[in-house]
Protein backbone atom coordinates (compact mmCIF):
# COMPACT_ATOMS: atom_id res chain seq x y z
CA UNK A 1 0.00 0.00 0.00
CA UNK A 2 2.62 2.79 0.91
CA UNK A 3 4.94 1.46 -2.13
CA UNK A 4 1.52 2.09 -4.05
CA UNK A 5 1.41 5.96 -2.35
CA UNK A 6 4.70 6.80 -2.96
CA UNK A 7 5.49 5.41 -6.98
CA UNK A 8 2.45 7.97 -7.99
CA UNK A 9 0.27 11.36 -7.41
CA UNK A 10 -2.31 10.63 -5.11
CA UNK A 11 -5.11 12.84 -3.98
CA UNK A 12 -5.49 14.20 -0.53
CA UNK A 13 -8.55 12.31 -0.38
CA UNK A 14 -6.41 9.14 -0.89
CA UNK A 15 -3.83 9.94 1.27
CA UNK A 16 -6.45 10.10 4.35
CA UNK A 17 -7.73 6.66 3.15
CA UNK A 18 -4.49 5.29 3.36
CA UNK A 19 -3.64 6.18 6.67
CA UNK A 20 -7.02 5.54 7.78
CA UNK A 21 -6.09 1.97 6.46
CA UNK A 22 -2.94 1.93 7.55
CA UNK A 23 -3.90 2.92 11.89
CA UNK A 24 -6.87 0.39 11.12
CA UNK A 25 -4.37 -2.42 10.50
CA UNK A 26 -2.11 -1.92 13.41
CA UNK A 27 -5.30 -1.36 15.25
CA UNK A 28 -6.49 -5.06 14.49
CA UNK A 29 -2.95 -6.69 14.65
CA UNK A 30 -3.28 -5.04 18.13
CA UNK A 31 -6.60 -6.77 18.93
CA UNK A 32 -5.32 -10.24 17.51
CA UNK A 33 -2.13 -10.61 19.58
CA UNK A 34 -4.54 -8.72 22.70
CA UNK A 35 -6.47 -11.85 21.80
CA UNK A 36 -4.18 -14.42 21.48
CA UNK A 37 -2.75 -13.56 25.09
CA UNK A 38 -6.13 -13.45 26.60
CA UNK A 39 -9.03 -15.84 25.12
CA UNK A 40 -12.59 -13.86 24.75
CA UNK A 41 -15.00 -15.53 27.30
CA UNK A 42 -18.07 -17.07 25.81
CA UNK A 43 -21.41 -15.78 26.81
CA UNK A 44 -22.22 -19.60 28.05
CA UNK A 45 -24.43 -20.55 30.74
CA UNK A 46 -24.24 -24.03 32.38
CA UNK A 47 -27.49 -25.78 33.67
CA UNK A 48 -28.26 -28.32 36.66
CA UNK A 49 -30.27 -30.54 34.28
CA UNK A 50 -32.74 -30.57 31.59
CA UNK A 51 -36.08 -31.88 30.28
CA UNK A 52 -37.45 -32.57 26.89
CA UNK A 53 -40.81 -31.54 25.88
CA UNK A 54 -43.17 -29.63 23.65
CA UNK A 55 -44.25 -26.07 23.89
CA UNK A 56 -48.13 -25.24 23.44
CA UNK A 57 -48.29 -21.36 23.20
CA UNK A 58 -46.56 -20.36 26.59
CA UNK A 59 -46.95 -23.97 28.44
CA UNK A 60 -43.96 -26.45 28.48
CA UNK A 61 -45.43 -29.92 29.19
CA UNK A 62 -42.25 -32.95 29.80
CA UNK A 63 -42.09 -35.89 28.15
CA UNK A 64 -39.12 -37.01 29.80
CA UNK A 65 -35.23 -36.26 31.66
CA UNK A 66 -32.43 -35.11 28.97
CA UNK A 67 -30.25 -38.07 29.27
CA UNK A 68 -26.71 -36.08 29.72
CA UNK A 69 -23.51 -36.35 31.38
CA UNK A 70 -23.31 -34.27 34.59
CA UNK A 71 -22.49 -30.40 34.33
CA UNK A 72 -22.15 -30.71 30.68
CA UNK A 73 -25.71 -28.90 29.64
CA UNK A 74 -24.67 -25.39 28.15
CA UNK A 75 -25.95 -22.83 26.14
CA UNK A 76 -23.81 -20.18 24.24
CA UNK A 77 -25.22 -17.53 22.60
CA UNK A 78 -21.67 -16.78 20.68
CA UNK A 79 -21.26 -13.64 22.85
CA UNK A 80 -18.39 -11.81 24.07
CA UNK A 81 -19.65 -11.44 28.23
CA UNK A 82 -22.65 -12.76 30.32
CA UNK A 83 -24.71 -10.09 29.24
CA UNK A 84 -27.34 -12.27 26.56
CA UNK A 85 -27.87 -9.68 23.51
CA UNK A 86 -30.02 -12.09 21.73
CA UNK A 87 -32.23 -15.19 22.52
CA UNK A 88 -30.35 -17.27 19.59
CA UNK A 89 -27.40 -19.86 20.41
CA UNK A 90 -26.69 -23.07 20.78
CA UNK A 91 -27.42 -25.34 23.16
CA UNK A 92 -24.65 -28.12 23.70
CA UNK A 93 -24.79 -31.51 26.16
CA UNK A 94 -22.89 -34.36 25.82
CA UNK A 95 -23.77 -38.54 26.31
CA UNK A 96 -22.21 -41.08 27.52
CA UNK A 97 -18.52 -38.26 26.42
CA UNK A 98 -20.24 -37.96 22.73
CA UNK A 99 -21.09 -34.57 22.04
CA UNK A 100 -24.30 -33.02 20.93
CA UNK A 101 -25.18 -29.45 19.36
CA UNK A 102 -28.32 -28.32 18.86
CA UNK A 103 -29.11 -24.80 17.49
CA UNK A 104 -32.45 -23.05 17.84
CA UNK A 105 -33.24 -20.12 20.51
CA UNK A 106 -34.80 -19.22 23.85
CA UNK A 107 -38.68 -19.20 23.45
CA UNK A 108 -39.79 -18.92 27.73
CA UNK A 109 -39.01 -18.57 31.12
CA UNK A 110 -39.64 -20.37 34.88
CA UNK A 111 -41.10 -18.99 37.31
CA UNK A 112 -44.10 -17.41 35.77
CA UNK A 113 -43.39 -13.53 36.98
CA UNK A 114 -40.56 -14.09 38.45
CA UNK A 115 -37.34 -11.44 37.56
CA UNK A 116 -34.51 -14.88 38.29
CA UNK A 117 -35.08 -17.01 35.32
CA UNK A 118 -34.35 -20.32 37.09
CA UNK A 119 -35.32 -22.55 34.28
CA UNK A 120 -35.43 -21.38 30.34
CA UNK A 121 -37.50 -22.88 27.70
CA UNK A 122 -34.83 -23.59 24.62
CA UNK A 123 -36.51 -24.91 21.31
CA UNK A 124 -34.78 -26.53 18.65
CA UNK A 125 -34.31 -24.51 15.14
CA UNK A 126 -34.31 -27.68 12.80
CA UNK A 127 -36.57 -30.35 14.60
CA UNK A 128 -38.92 -27.90 16.86
CA UNK A 129 -38.18 -29.94 19.84
CA UNK A 130 -38.35 -27.94 22.79
CA UNK A 131 -36.13 -28.90 26.21
CA UNK A 132 -36.67 -27.17 29.88
CA UNK A 133 -33.13 -26.25 31.03
CA UNK A 134 -32.69 -25.90 34.66
CA UNK A 135 -30.46 -23.64 36.30
CA UNK A 136 -31.28 -24.05 39.93
CA UNK A 137 -34.88 -24.73 42.41
CA UNK A 138 -37.54 -26.72 41.93
CA UNK A 139 -39.56 -28.00 38.38
CA UNK A 140 -43.02 -29.15 37.93
CA UNK A 141 -43.92 -30.77 35.12
CA UNK A 142 -45.92 -28.31 33.11
CA UNK A 143 -45.96 -24.76 33.68
CA UNK A 144 -47.22 -21.80 31.63
CA UNK A 145 -45.57 -18.68 31.28
CA UNK A 146 -45.85 -15.27 29.48
CA UNK A 147 -43.29 -12.83 28.43
CA UNK A 148 -41.42 -11.61 25.40
CA UNK A 149 -37.67 -12.41 24.13
CA UNK A 150 -36.41 -9.71 25.98
CA UNK A 151 -38.21 -10.34 29.45
CA UNK A 152 -36.29 -14.18 29.21
CA UNK A 153 -33.26 -12.35 28.62
CA UNK A 154 -33.74 -9.94 31.36
CA UNK A 155 -34.63 -12.96 33.65
CA UNK A 156 -30.95 -14.38 32.33
CA UNK A 157 -29.05 -11.49 33.24
CA UNK A 158 -30.93 -11.31 36.71
CA UNK A 159 -30.03 -14.71 37.46
CA UNK A 160 -26.56 -14.21 36.56
CA UNK A 161 -26.23 -10.71 38.47
CA UNK A 162 -27.69 -12.46 41.98
CA UNK A 163 -25.66 -16.15 41.73
CA UNK A 164 -22.25 -14.96 40.22
CA UNK A 165 -19.54 -13.83 41.81
CA UNK A 166 -18.95 -9.94 42.07
CA UNK A 167 -15.61 -8.62 40.72
CA UNK A 168 -16.09 -6.14 42.87
CA UNK A 169 -16.77 -7.40 46.40
CA UNK A 170 -14.53 -10.32 45.76
CA UNK A 171 -11.39 -10.08 46.72
CA UNK A 172 -7.90 -11.98 46.47
CA UNK A 173 -4.76 -11.29 48.38
CA UNK A 174 -1.18 -13.41 48.36
CA UNK A 175 0.54 -13.43 51.68
CA UNK A 176 -2.08 -11.17 53.08
CA UNK A 177 -1.19 -8.02 50.94
CA UNK A 178 -1.72 -7.48 47.17
CA UNK A 179 1.67 -8.30 46.14
CA UNK A 180 4.62 -10.21 48.08
CA UNK A 181 8.50 -10.12 46.88
CA UNK A 182 9.63 -14.29 47.19
CA UNK A 183 12.71 -16.04 46.92
CA UNK A 184 13.38 -18.37 44.12
CA UNK A 185 11.78 -22.36 46.02
CA UNK A 186 9.64 -20.33 48.74
CA UNK A 187 6.15 -20.88 48.49
CA UNK A 188 3.22 -17.97 49.03
CA UNK A 189 -0.18 -18.37 49.74
CA UNK A 190 -2.95 -16.92 47.47
CA UNK A 191 -6.18 -16.24 49.05
CA UNK A 192 -9.61 -15.79 47.22
CA UNK A 193 -12.63 -14.46 48.89
CA UNK A 194 -15.68 -15.25 46.80
CA UNK A 195 -19.16 -12.56 47.51
CA UNK A 196 -22.24 -11.71 45.33
CA UNK A 197 -22.80 -8.57 44.62
CA UNK A 198 -24.71 -7.57 47.87
CA UNK A 199 -21.62 -8.51 49.89
CA UNK A 200 -22.31 -12.02 50.55
CA UNK A 201 -20.13 -14.79 50.66
CA UNK A 202 -20.23 -17.97 48.34
CA UNK A 203 -19.90 -20.92 50.23
CA UNK A 204 -19.36 -24.31 47.75
CA UNK A 205 -18.01 -22.05 44.04
CA UNK A 206 -15.47 -23.55 42.39
CA UNK A 207 -12.48 -21.07 42.22
CA UNK A 208 -9.13 -21.61 39.92
CA UNK A 209 -5.98 -19.50 39.52
CA UNK A 210 -4.21 -18.31 36.34
CA UNK A 211 -0.67 -17.11 36.47
CA UNK A 212 0.75 -15.10 33.52
CA UNK A 213 3.49 -16.02 32.48
CA UNK A 214 2.43 -19.58 33.56
CA UNK A 215 5.92 -21.57 32.53
CA UNK A 216 7.84 -21.32 35.19
CA UNK A 217 5.47 -22.00 38.18
CA UNK A 218 2.81 -24.05 40.26
CA UNK A 219 -0.17 -23.48 41.26
CA UNK A 220 -1.55 -26.31 43.36
CA UNK A 221 -4.47 -27.25 43.82
CA UNK A 222 -5.61 -26.87 39.96
CA UNK A 223 -9.47 -25.92 41.95
CA UNK A 224 -10.81 -25.47 44.62
CA UNK A 225 -14.52 -25.55 46.82
CA UNK A 226 -15.08 -21.90 48.73
CA UNK A 227 -15.72 -23.31 52.29
CA UNK A 228 -18.96 -21.74 54.42
CA UNK A 229 -16.63 -18.05 55.04
CA UNK A 230 -16.41 -17.69 50.64
CA UNK A 231 -12.70 -18.69 51.26
CA UNK A 232 -10.15 -20.57 48.59
CA UNK A 233 -6.53 -21.07 49.91
CA UNK A 234 -4.25 -21.53 46.56
CA UNK A 235 0.18 -22.59 46.86
CA UNK A 236 2.21 -21.21 44.27
CA UNK A 237 5.31 -21.13 43.33
CA UNK A 238 8.02 -20.06 40.75
CA UNK A 239 11.32 -21.40 39.59
CA UNK A 240 12.82 -18.52 37.38
CA UNK A 241 13.57 -14.49 38.65
CA UNK A 242 10.25 -12.76 37.39
CA UNK A 243 7.07 -10.96 37.69
CA UNK A 244 4.15 -13.32 37.90
CA UNK A 245 0.31 -11.82 38.46
CA UNK A 246 -2.44 -14.10 39.81
CA UNK A 247 -5.79 -13.97 38.86
CA UNK A 248 -8.92 -15.95 40.28
CA UNK A 249 -11.97 -17.80 38.14
CA UNK A 250 -15.26 -18.09 40.04
CA UNK A 251 -17.88 -20.34 39.01
CA UNK A 252 -20.88 -20.74 40.44
CA UNK A 253 -24.64 -20.65 39.87
CA UNK A 254 -23.85 -22.05 36.27
CA UNK A 255 -21.35 -18.84 35.28
CA UNK A 256 -17.93 -18.43 35.26
CA UNK A 257 -16.72 -15.04 36.52
CA UNK A 258 -13.30 -13.90 36.40
CA UNK A 259 -11.97 -11.44 38.99
CA UNK A 260 -10.73 -8.13 37.70
CA UNK A 261 -8.55 -7.97 41.06
CA UNK A 262 -4.98 -9.69 40.49
CA UNK A 263 -1.92 -9.89 43.25
CA UNK A 264 1.99 -9.86 41.69
CA UNK A 265 4.65 -12.07 43.31
CA UNK A 266 8.19 -10.63 42.61
CA UNK A 267 10.49 -13.95 42.41
CA UNK A 268 14.02 -13.14 42.96
CA UNK A 269 17.13 -14.54 43.98
CA UNK A 270 17.82 -14.57 48.02
CA UNK A 271 18.84 -11.83 49.21
CA UNK A 272 17.88 -12.56 52.77
CA UNK A 273 21.74 -12.07 54.02
CA UNK A 274 22.29 -9.65 56.65
CA UNK A 275 24.63 -6.33 55.77
CA UNK A 276 27.56 -6.40 58.20
CA UNK A 277 29.85 -3.32 58.59
CA UNK A 278 33.08 -2.98 59.99
CA UNK A 279 36.90 -4.20 59.05
CA UNK A 280 35.71 -7.67 58.16
CA UNK A 281 33.36 -6.62 55.79
CA UNK A 282 33.75 -7.48 52.24
CA UNK A 283 32.94 -4.83 49.74
CA UNK A 284 32.61 -6.65 46.60
CA UNK A 285 31.16 -10.48 46.05
CA UNK A 286 33.92 -13.58 45.52
CA UNK A 287 34.72 -16.73 47.07
CA UNK A 288 36.15 -17.61 50.37
CA UNK A 289 39.70 -19.94 51.36
CA UNK A 290 37.31 -22.85 51.73
CA UNK A 291 34.98 -22.50 48.63
CA UNK A 292 32.37 -20.80 50.21
CA UNK A 293 30.69 -17.92 47.99
CA UNK A 294 30.84 -14.41 49.54
CA UNK A 295 27.90 -11.65 48.81
CA UNK A 296 28.70 -7.98 49.58
CA UNK A 297 28.18 -6.60 52.59
CA UNK A 298 28.57 -10.20 54.40
CA UNK A 299 31.77 -10.90 56.96
CA UNK A 300 34.99 -12.55 55.05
Amino acid sequence: MLTKYFGGRKTHENFKESVASLVLGVALCAFTIFASVRPIQAAEITFDRGFIGSMSGQTFTASSALIADAGSITFNDGGSSRNFTNASGTLTYTVGGSSVSVAGSLTSRHPQGGSLAEAVVFTATASGSSYLMVLRGSYSATYSDSGSANQILAGLNNYLIAYAADPATSTIQIDGASSARLPLGTGATVSVIAKLKDGTVISGATVSLMAAPNVNGVVSPATVTTDTSGSAVFSVTNSAAEVVTYQAAVTYGGSETILTNTVTAIYAADTTQPVITGPNAATTAGTGSDGATIAAGTTT
